[in-house]
């Protein structure tokens, strides 16, 4: 089985599908797939994990502009809820 799933690995490696041969490669127990493993981190660095502290940019939007329209859209809300209620 290893063995097989290894052969997987190459091939994706082969095809330059790089992140898929590092989780097959992962998920191997063997010096070997380790080496692999090793190497491949060397050409092709897998991608950085998004961090929720990283600084949001939303449509071109920093997240100044969204702590200033929050409050603005909350305060609309509240009138339209008021204007509503006073109709009925």
């Amino acid at each position: 089985m290893p063995r097989e799933r290894m052969l997987q690995a190459r091939e994706h490696i082969k095809a330059k599908r790089y992140d898929e041969a590092r989780a097959i490669l992962k998920t191997i127990d063997h010096p070997t797939a380790r080496k692999w493993l090793a190497k491949l981190n060397e050409i092709a660095p897998p991608p950085e994990p998004k961090s929720f502290l990283s600084k949001p940019v939303i449509y071109g939007l920093d997240c100044g502009c969204l702590l200033f329209f929050c409050p603005v859209i909350l305060v609309l809300l509240v009138i339209l809820f008021k204007v509503v209620t006073a109709i009925m």
